[in-house]
Order: C-alpha cells, then sequence, then structure tokens
C-alpha cells in the first residue's frame, strides 16, 4: 500500500510543473481578447479596471458557446 502511496505522491509532484504550464497556456487566448478589447470596455463602461470592467471581455468571449456555427442554441 506505501508503495503506491509513494507512487502517487511522485506522479503528482512530477505533474505539477506541466499542470502550471497548461493553465497559464490556456489562459492566454483570453488575455489577448482582454487588451484587444480595453477601447471597447473603455467606451462601454467607462473604465477598463475591476469586476465591471471584466464583463465585457467575458461576455464577447463566452458568446460563442451560447451560438455556435450550427445555429442551434446550447442553452
Amino acid at each position: 500500500m506505501w508503495n503506491a502511496t509513494l507512487a502517487t505522491g511522485y506522479m503528482v509532484g512530477l505533474a505539477a510543473p506541466f499542470t502550471v504550464l497548461i493553465n497559464v497556456g490556456r489562459s492566454l487566448p483570453f488575455v489577448v481578447l482582454l487588451i484587444a478589447l480595453i477601447p471597447l470596455t473603455r467606451l462601454i463602461v467607462g473604465t477598463t479596471l475591476g469586476s465591471t470592467a471584466a464583463i465585457v471581455p467575458i461576455t464577447i468571449g463566452a458568446f460563442p458557446l451560447f451560438f455556435p456555427r450550427s445555429g442551434k442554441c446550447v442553452g
């Protein structure tokens, strides 16, 4: 039993750096969208800081999830 526990701990320890790299890589497209929408966000909300300003890029980023190319609404 302890051998399996040690092996699992070893595998989790090796996977941790890769998990961080993957999570950072997955967030990069949203960061690019966030930066690209700064002028539009400032026009709509009046600021580019805070949770209120984050609503604009989050909404635009989520739009394809609700209206895919097939034309069938997911929700």
